[in-house]
């Protein structure tokens, strides 16, 4: 009993850390950021300048790696480069900076993605998005009103604007 006791110990301990290890990991990273230290998406205010570091990483070498910055939402260019291409090699990262004006209106978003094609194998892609603005954390706009179903039960609708 004592030695199935222990085995049972031993494999719950063990069974998160091999669960892990099994799983593969994406080829590709990319990441958006703001430069300015201390500042999130939902920080950024109507018509702000802010600037963006774009990161791509390769965890395998390619041949060809492109990491392309897309603007959404009237998302202005200020200044800088919204698409690279070129050769990475194993754990090699490219880094994109952008400097933008966040919309007047509404939340502006900026996505990239990355994807590469190795000279044989399989092509691989990874995409992010940066959402600016007050309601970029998906919050409810305020508090729901009560209201009550056809059978009489109190139910809450939440918006997201």
């Amino acid at each position: 009993m004592k030695r199935f006791l222990l085995a049972l110990s031993i494999a719950m301990l063990f069974d998160p850390l091999l669960a892990h290890a099994a799983k593969p990991r994406a080829p590709l990273q990319v990441s958006i950021a703001a430069v300015q230290p201390g500042i999130s998406a939902a920080d950024i205010k109507p018509g702000e300048v802010v600037e963006l570091e774009i990161t791509g990483r390769t965890l395998a070498g390619a041949d060809e790696l492109n990491i392309n910055v897309g603007l959404h939402g009237r998302v202005t260019l200020l200044s800088g480069e919204t698409s690279w291409t070129g050769p990475a090699g194993k754990g090699e990262g490219k880094t994109l900076r952008i400097t933008v004006r966040a919309p007047m209106h509404g939340n502006g978003k900026v996505s990239a993605r990355i994807s590469m094609s190795p000279s044989s194998g399989a092509s691989f892609a990874a995409e992010t998005e940066y959402i600016m603005g007050r309601n970029a954390l998906n919050k409810p706009a305020a508090l729901p009103e009560k209201k009550k179903d056809n059978k009489g039960r109190e139910i809450r609708e939440y918006r997201v604007n």
